[in-house]
């Protein structure tokens, strides 16, 4: 009669080091294309306000990594992975919730005053 073992499936031990590297390069080209496009509707404002925002959107970038970083440390020193992965999966449902109840607020909301349509400078 043959062999009765079950075939079993193997990955092969490449496997999760490729997926973690694969996963690293889809987080890397997803957070370039978000900076990409934010600054693209940054750098379509007028020029009298497009630095001054532009500096508020790359200080606020720096404070958010800044405050994950010590959140993530905090995490990892209370909880170990296990706090940090909680921590992950709590933000990202947060996110998540605020996109999904369609929260935002235009400039006009805001109080925010956009001065009127300037040329750019020859």
């Amino acid at each position: 009669m043959g062999d009765n073992k079950q075939p079993q499936i193997t990955t092969g031990r490449w496997a999760l080091p490729l997926l973690g590297v694969a996963c690293a390069v889809i987080r890397d080209i997803s957070a370039q294309t978000m900076r990409v496009g934010n600054q693209t509707r940054i750098f379509g404002l007028g020029v009298a306000v497009r630095s001054r925002v532009n500096t508020i959107y790359m200080t606020a970038c720096f404070a958010g990594g800044a405050v994950g970083s010590a959140l993530a440390g905090w995490a990892w020193w209370r909880w170990g992975w296990d706090g940090v992965c909680a921590l992950a999966l709590t933000l990202i449902a947060g996110a998540e919730l605020r996109h999904l109840t369609g929260y935002s607020r235009t400039a006009r909301e805001a109080g925010v005053r956009l001065p009127a349509e300037e040329s750019e400078p020859a």
